[in-house]
């Protein structure tokens, strides 16, 4: 690899990257930024690549704002390397709020032994959808968000274990022990969105762990084909849906995610949020 791919990995229009080849820093980022937009900045720097990307999003927060105008829409972006936040419009992030199933990948890492297989048979299973999923196993039912295999996972997790999984990822244990909480159905599951988006960075971390990779898989599938459609292929995402708003959360790329984005939409489902996640994502992506 030369210097020059070692401090920085554009990945956008060919001819733009290799009509600056002395691009190397972040101010030369900054400087050459502009004549280069519409393209994807992933960056490798030595250093924080959100110093780098917080100069670019300066000029792409107006953007944003025009965009999405809309007062129930709120998101938050960070730098998945450092976690650093990079753009926000969210009051109080550090505030913990009901998440819906953004909740169930780590419920699943408390599972002991292997993850199951059920057949869901939809609303005599629990499920919110009424005429079930069939038989699926842990990264489908992440994909479609199954209610009624992770309320039958829910009730076999030993309460000590669900402790120790969320203190490794520094989010709180559920409020209320029930298995419904568990699945982040109703507010019986708060989390703070920052520490929420963290602790998925964290978990995309993880992927040689045998553990996560079934869960990174049921997250590729939802971006691809699941709840979270919209996203489409290349990325991680996860929808919920709370007693009052939808949740999207989304990292991008999938196979070595540089970006974390958290949309909340008052008044959606997790599926209608994806959607707009998947306009914002486009538009942090390209530029406009």
């Amino acid at each position: 690899m030369d210097s020059y791919s070692a401090h920085t990995t554009i990945y956008g229009y060919v001819d733009s990257i290799t009509k600056y080849p002395d691009v190397r820093h972040a101010g030369d980022v900054a400087r050459f930024a502009p004549p280069l937009l519409p393209f994807r900045i992933m960056l490798h720097c030595t250093g924080s690549i959100a110093a780098v990307l917080a100069l670019w999003m300066g000029d792409l927060s107006p953007l944003l704002d025009r965009r999405f105008p809309e007062p129930s829409v709120q998101f938050l972006v960070m730098d998945a390397n450092t976690r650093d936040v990079i753009e926000s419009r969210w009051p109080r992030p550090e505030e913990p709020v009901p998440v819906g199933s953004l909740v169930k990948p780590f419920l699943a890492l408390a599972c002991s032994g292997g993850y199951p297989e059920f057949d869901c048979k939809g609303s005599q299973s629990g499920c919110w959808l009424a005429r079930g999923h069939g038989h699926l196993g842990l990264s489908h039912a992440l994909a479609f968000s199954c209610n009624a295999y992770f309320l039958n996972l829910a009730r076999h997790v030993e309460r000590e274990a669900l402790a120790a999984t969320t203190a490794k990822f520094d989010i709180p244990a559920p409020v209320r022990e029930t298995a419904q909480a568990r699945i982040g159905l109703r507010d019986g599951w708060p989390i703070a969105p920052l520490a929420l988006m963290r602790a998925y960075t964290q978990l995309a971390s993880r992927r040689g762990d045998p553990r996560v990779a079934p869960i990174l898989a049921g997250l590729a599938l939802a971006a691809r084909s699941g709840s979270a459609s919209a996203i489409g292929n290349g990325a991680l995402a996860k929808t919920g849906t709370a007693p009052d708003s939808g949740y999207t959360l989304v990292l991008d790329p999938a196979d070595a995610p540089r970006i974390a984005l958290l949309v909340r939409v008052r008044g959606h489902t997790g599926s209608e949020t994806a959607r707009t996640a998947a306009r914002i994502l486009s538009t942090i992506r390209t530029g406009r």
